[in-house]
């Protein structure tokens, strides 16, 4: 509302004619949320900034999730509490919203968590094969929210989702392409081309954004979609995705475990970065990301030409192993100087070279509120927040972004 003439204002109607339930959808008797009313002088000329809010992807089939524990509110509520716990050191309002935290226990079980009055302000959930979840869900909220896909449960990629019949159909593969109609994600490509909201997507939803990318059209194809599918992604050892992946393709780097931990190489001059690298910019290398994934996305993608030529990589892995193959002419495996085996790269983050707002793609997982509870072996004592500070430095970008969108 704008107040041309100066007069005194007793009292503001705010009329809300519907909300949606906990499933998404309108339901009567639903609590809606306002997160911010505030007035400002008509000639003031600095930029109306609210505070951003965070909209959770569960970047996963739907209907996979029905026989787990929970069904998919929990599974819904797994990967907000994530982003809950990991993001609320750097946006206060998340602090308060801790519904979904409150919601979910340590072993996976749906709690009696009363709701709040801060329920809703920073923090919201939606599946990402939601028929809601399109452009005007996305770009008509002001400022419109940091969507962050999540990590994948079990399932694999295929040219259609079914359920796999070798497993006894516990198991299922997942085109997440096409439209919601058809149980994809297909419906946000454009949001996802346009950069038309700030986007992160963390391991799955980071390769799950590299294939909204490539995606040519609005059409459901799934001959198209396989052909996409191995364009942009393949195993850890540059074998293609077919079938579910052998246990030696897992890359894990995780607390607690025994194993060795992975190694990213990062571009230090990149603003992600800077704060890990040092004000002198010398620490090029972090052991401090959890890792844990079968797919990757493919580095020949980002070469010129290929399928994510507008995404630049900025940080790599390396995964060694005696299985790793060539993965392409443009793709090689490369001996592992430790040993008789074979190394592949595994493009670790990747971000849009241009755009209204920025996309970032981590692999890890940098959103687990998990860290290592010491630095690896030659690494500074506070390596151990490398995490965090990543996250801190996306956050920057996404403000600065909200800044110059304002303007």
């Amino acid at each position: 509302m704008h107040v041309d003439r100066p007069r005194t204002l007793r009292a503001i109607r705010l009329v809300i004619d519907g909300a949606t339930g906990a499933t998404g959808v309108l339901e009567r008797g639903a609590s809606p949320v306002v997160r911010e009313i505030a007035a400002y002088r008509s000639d003031d000329p600095r930029a109306v900034i609210p505070a951003p809010w965070i909209l959770s992807v569960n970047a996963n089939p739907a209907i996979a999730v029905h026989a787990q524990r929970g069904g998919e509110i929990a599974n819904d509520i797994y990967y907000a509490k994530f982003l809950q716990q990991r993001f609320s050191p750097f946006l206060f309002p998340l602090r308060r919203d801790d519904r979904f935290a409150r919601s979910l226990g340590m072993k996976g079980e749906l709690l009696d968590a009363p709701p709040g009055e801060t329920d809703g302000e920073a923090l919201e959930s939606i599946e990402g094969d939601d028929e809601q979840l399109e452009r005007a869900l996305l770009t008509e909220s002001s400022p419109p929210p940091i969507a962050v896909l999540s990590g994948s449960n079990d399932w694999d990629y295929g040219a259609r989702t079914e359920s796999d019949v070798t497993t006894g159909r516990k198991r299922w593969h997942w085109d997440p392409l096409p439209d919601a109609r058809h149980g994809g994600m297909g419906r946000i490509h454009r949001v996802v081309k346009d950069r038309a909201v700030p986007l992160l997507g963390f391991c799955g939803g980071a390769q799950i954004l590299a294939l909204l990318q490539a995606k040519r059209s609005d059409a459901d194809d799934e001959r198209a979609d396989a052909e996409i599918i191995d364009s942009v992604l393949r195993r850890t050892n540059g074998e293609p995705v077919r079938g579910y992946a052998p246990s030696w393709a897992l890359s894990r780097s995780w607390p607690g475990e025994q194993r060795d931990r992975a190694i990213i190489g990062f571009d230090p001059t990149d603003r992600l970065f800077w704060d890990i690298a040092g004000p002198t910019k010398m620490r090029a290398t972090s052991a401090e990301f959890l890792e844990s994934h079968v797919d990757v996305v493919r580095p020949d993608a980002f070469l010129p030409g290929g399928p994510l030529d507008d995404f630049v990589m900025v940080a790599k892995s390396e995964f060694c192993a005696q299985e790793v193959i060539d993965a392409s002419p443009r793709d090689r495996a490369r001996r592992d100087p430790r040993g008789y085996r074979f190394c592949a790269t595994v493009p670790e983050v990747f971000r849009a070279k241009t755009g209204p707002w920025p996309l970032i793609g981590v692999q890890s997982h940098a959103e687990h509120p998990r860290d290592f509870l010491a630095a690896a072996p030659g690494e500074p004592p506070e390596a151990p927040a490398d995490p965090r500070m990543f996250l801190a430095a996306a956050i920057e970008e996404i403000v600065d972004a909200h800044l110059r969108n304002a303007r």
